[in-house]
């Protein structure tokens, strides 16, 4: 009858995975047969040799230690590494440690994982590799042979599938599972002979490339999110899926460096970072990155003829009357703050683009740089996304987002800067957000109206919604700061405020009551009402407003309907910690 320790032997001798025994300086004590005939030397010649130089094993990505020596730690070690084989070649192989012994004779089995000796450890059938709705392989796939790419020269290529849980919440997971079989036909198509393509999670895909670099990977990566495209169509998916990848090669660093930079290449695709070339990087919240991922929705825009639509069209006629005058106004407050080119800003309170295009923003920044442009209203940012289109700034990206609630983490953006939006919102809450989302170094921007008296007319007209805002615990004459109010806010906020110009009034007067019923909404009346007055009251103060104001301008002569309005800009900067 066998002993326990003689059992242990013939384990040891007849296992036909290679084992070595070393001590606590890493040096050879002994070697099972199959180790012999991987290594191609014999357990006498090994004896006393230190583990990494005697068999030729090589960590991946690192050297082997100076010397050949190694200290265990203790712990289990698992580790990828290269192993030079008799006849010259060299294999992925993968190296487990595990501690043996006592702590006054510490030693360490070694157990070496090749590609012939793997399946051996585990009985994992070859149907439970597969992914049962794709046919691609699975994640116990991806982890199995991920030994074997190390060393390998190739690129890898991940995928993320948008709109999944879209597709499963509004048109069951039927749809959603239709979706996920187009992009694993796709893949299992398209995939080059030699590489690996497994769906590694629920919406994510990943692919090894052999002998591929990062530039053909990046092609044909985006070959496969356009004929996803083409075969959702041809096969008329209720949703057709969208697809987000990044790219990366397999450097000196190995495949799991390479999948971290193809993920990191992802989130920017995906939108989760928007990275510039010259400056931080804008880094969404889950709110941002569903803004850019429905560019053109329009759910939330207010129905046609409705007192917010009517806000969208009467701003942009004002505008179109002070047009010169604004136009020339943005460039000045763009000067003043002076961007360069390449850095990662948002504009806050953006309407149809003022300061992105014509004050020269987007110009100054570049391609290389970052903007997000953000605004409420989801109408003026169709405007926005128009021009940016027609400019060629197809770069620059818009979300609808409040100024109070920029969609951003903290301290991510290089500048944020905004025109005339503290008017329309709670300009403390504003420049709080504006604070936050802008690292140390970064500037915040702001242009307002220090000093905008109305015509007489405007007050009389006005008096039943000044009337309705005190009622809802509102103050009218917030919403148009005094000269250096702007600046306190910004101190307060912990901005050092650098530079101020001030410009003087403008002045503009309506040709005709009606024109300024339609323009003169824009300027205060909307925006007050949608802050302070519930929605079953705006048609009446509306039409309240309308009346009075015609009837004002009847009884007074036109010098009393000029609006005169003086232009603070000041550019603050969040000190370094």
């Amino acid at each position: 009858m066998l002993t326990a320790s003689e059992a242990a032997g013939l384990v040891y001798e007849r296992l036909p995975v290679p084992i070595c025994l070393v001590d606590a300086s890493g040096r050879l004590e002994a070697i099972n047969p199959a180790a012999e005939r991987l290594s191609g030397r014999s357990a006498a010649e090994l004896v006393g040799q230190p583990f990494f130089s005697g068999m030729g094993v090589v960590p991946v990505p690192s050297n082997p230690p100076a010397g050949g020596e190694v200290h265990w730690s203790g712990a289990q070690t698992r580790m990828p590494c290269r192993m030079y084989l008799p006849d010259g070649s060299e294999e992925p192989v993968t190296m487990i440690a595990t501690p043996l012994g006592t702590a006054e004779c510490p030693r360490s089995a070694i157990f070496l994982i090749d590609r012939r000796t793997a399946p051996l450890l585990t009985d994992i059938p070859l149907w439970a590799l597969a992914d049962p709705l794709t046919g691609l392989g699975n994640r116990h796939r991806l982890e199995r042979e991920l030994p074997e790419w190390q060393g390998r020269a190739g690129a890898v290529a991940v995928f993320d599938l948008d709109n999944l849980k879209d597709a499963n919440d509004h048109h069951g997971h039927a749809a959603g599972d239709a979706a996920l079989g187009v992009v694993g036909a796709v893949l299992a198509g398209s995939a080059p002979p030699s590489s690996l393509a497994v769906r590694s999670g629920g919406d994510e895909f990943v692919v090894l490339l052999q002998g591929m670099d990062e530039q053909a990977a990046e092609l044909w990566a985006r070959s496969v999110v356009a004929a996803v495209t083409e075969r959702a169509a041809a096969e008329h998916l209720a949703v057709v899926p969208r697809l987000s990848h990044g790219t990366a090669g397999l450097g000196a660093g190995g495949v799991s460096r390479a999948l971290e930079e193809a993920d990191a290449a992802l989130y920017e695709c995906k939108g989760v970072v928007l990275r510039a070339r010259g400056g931080g990087s804008l880094v969404l919240t889950s709110r941002g990155r569903e803004g850019l991922l429905r560019p053109d929705r329009l759910s939330d825009a207010p129905e046609a003829g409705s007192f917010a639509a009517r806000f969208d069209r009467e701003f942009d006629r004002c505008f179109r009357a002070h047009y010169a005058v604004a136009a020339e106004r943005a460039r000045q407050f763009v000067a003043l703050v002076d961007p360069r080119a390449g850095i990662a800003a948002v504009e806050v309170g953006a309407g149809s683009g003022r300061i992105t295009f014509d004050g020269g923003l987007a110009q100054r920044i570049g391609s290389g740089g970052q903007l997000l442009v953000t605004d409420p209203s989801e109408a003026q940012l169709a405007v926005a996304r128009s021009r940016a289109h027609e400019g060629g700034f197809d770069w620059i990206r818009f979300v609808e987002a409040p100024a109070e609630a920029l969609p951003l983490e903290p301290a991510t953006a290089d500048l944020a800067l905004g025109a005339l939006f503290i008017h329309f919102t709670d300009g403390r809450a504003a420049l709080r957000e504006m604070a936050r989302v802008v690292r140390p170094g970064g500037v915040v921007a702001v242009s307002t109206a220090i000093a905008f008296p109305w015509p007489a007319v405007w007050d009389e007209a006005l008096e039943p919604v000044w009337e309705a805002l005190r009622r809802h615990g509102v103050a009218p004459g917030h919403y148009f700061p005094k000269a250096g109010e702007v600046a306190a806010w910004m101190k307060a906020q912990g901005l050092m405020v650098q530079r101020v110009e001030t410009l003087e009034g403008d002045a503009w007067a309506p040709p005709s009551a009606e024109e300024a019923v339609r323009t003169w909404h824009q300027m205060g009346l909307v925006r007050l009402l949608l802050r302070g007055v519930p929605p079953e009251g705006h048609q009446q103060l509306e039409d309240a407003f309308g009346q009075r104001l015609r009837a004002a301008m009847a009884r007074r002569p036109p010098q009393e309907w000029v609006i005169r309005a003086q232009t603070e800009n000041l550019v603050a900067c969040r000190p370094l910690l």
